[in-house]
């Protein structure tokens, strides 16, 4: 049974870089926020080139996209939990408020 849940679409800003990911050797990269590095791990074992990478230092989390033709990789930072909270209300008077400030940190 399907339930009919209400789908709302919000657009957010996201940090990506484009790095170099050589074929032969396991992939290393660092948090976009702090420099340290990704813990990483592979929640699809039938999609090796995805991975899903959280800094356990600052606690943001990215996506990391292999490219094995073009030996480079694409990181992005997902948003802040508080971000999406904040999108997921149709104004924000009606839901949690952070400072920019905040998110940002």
């Amino acid at each position: 049974m399907q339930r009919d849940l209400p789908v709302k679409k919000v657009s957010a800003d996201l940090d990506v870089l484009r790095f170099p990911a050589a074929v032969e050797r396991p992939v290393r990269a660092h948090c976009l926020n702090c420099s340290l590095p990704l813990s990483l791990s592979q929640p699809d074992l039938n999609s090796p080139e995805r991975l899903l990478g959280v800094c356990e230092h600052c606690k943001h989390w990215f996506l990391i996209d292999l490219i094995p033709d073009l030996t480079e990789g694409i990181l992005w930072r997902l948003p802040d939990i508080e971000v999406i909270r904040e999108l997921s209300f149709e104004n924000s008077a009606q839901g949690p408020s952070t400072k920019s400030s905040e998110r940002d940190a």
